[in-house]
């Protein structure tokens, strides 16, 4: 099973080196962080943001309902929200999809300009299963409260909202 095999290949990727599928292989999470980071963009604070917990409750809700459908009624949203739909040569047919598939990437590339990668954070299933995986893999971001002067200048200059959990002392992140 494709589907499967990917899972295992993103699980294990995740395991060794954390967001690296991510940041890495994902064209929507490259897209997204450049078009945050863009000159003309506000910079905005920590009240900005959409706080992790609400996020990520959402995409929890959004990866079950895919899960759900995908495995009771053989049916994918995914492929109406999967920026990798927009890489293939052969564009599935129907102008559902293409609408679907079109507004949503508008949508997520306009909301890029004022939330850190929104698709990432809200939507996407590999997003949440590389964040559970971080939790327990090798080279998560461990804190040495020995040399941290508790500054707080890394919550500031990140985008990542786990920067902050990580200070805290949370366990998940």
């Amino acid at each position: 099973n494709p589907f499967l095999a990917m899972l295992i290949f993103i699980g294990v990727i995740s395991l060794l080196a954390n967001k690296s599928f991510c940041a890495m292989a994902c064209p929507g999470g490259a897209l997204q962080e450049l078009i945050y980071r863009l000159p003309f963009r506000k910079k905005g604070n920590k009240k900005d943001k959409v706080p992790f917990r609400i996020s990520n409750i959402v995409r929890i809700l959004v990866t079950a309902i895919f899960f759900l459908l995908a495995f009771t009624a053989g049916i994918s949203i995914f492929e109406y929200i999967n920026f990798f739909e927009l890489f293939h040569w052969a564009i599935p047919e129907g102008a559902l999809f293409l609408i679907t598939l079109g507004l949503v990437i508008v949508a997520v590339l306009v909301a890029s300009v004022f939330l850190y990668r929104p698709f990432c954070y809200f939507l996407c299933p590999m997003g949440l299963l590389t964040w559970m995986l971080e939790q327990i893999g090798l080279s998560r971001i461990n804190l040495d409260r020995e040399t941290c002067t508790d500054c707080q200048i890394c919550v500031h200059v990140t985008p990542c909202p786990s920067v902050e959990g990580i200070l805290e002392g949370k366990k998940i992140r």
